[in-house]
């Protein structure tokens, strides 16, 4: 499969995770929070992350890896923020991958209490990469 079409693909996916977790008329749409907690204005913010990378799918049987059950829906700056975390601390990193699981099961906007966790994984990513940075200045 071409890449061209892969992004279309992973566009299609992306537009169809809007409407499942982003109802409009179920959501107050003027604090709207991707899955990390971020705020964002328009939909058109958001990207699609691969929960488990398609680098690792890529011998896997399915031509596509851009599936619902595989995506998490993150502005670019949470993107950063996540591949950071990923880099600095895999095990912080793979916890926000089971969050964007358990809000993929539910088929739904985050609840109240999924964002409760959320906002302390935010807080607590926030302060690992600023812990990182200051260690590496000194």
């Amino acid at each position: 499969m071409g890449m061209k079409k892969k992004q279309e693909i992973k566009k299609q996916v992306k537009e169809i995770m809007i409407s499942i977790y982003y109802p409009l008329d179920n959501i107050n749409s003027d604090k709207l929070v991707d899955w990390m907690g971020y705020p964002f204005d328009s939909f058109d913010d958001l990207t699609y992350h691969h929960i488990t990378k398609a680098s690792i799918l890529r011998f896997s049987s399915k031509d596509d890896k851009a599936t619902l059950q595989n995506g998490a829906l993150l502005t670019d700056l949470s993107h950063q923020i996540l591949h950071k975390i990923e880099t600095i601390e895999p095990d912080l990193y793979e916890l926000w991958n089971s969050i964007f699981i358990l809000i993929n099961k539910s088929r739904k906007y985050p609840s109240d209490d999924i964002l409760d966790i959320v906002k302390k994984l935010q807080k607590v990513s926030e302060e690992t990469i600023d812990e990182y940075n200051n260690k590496k200045r000194h």
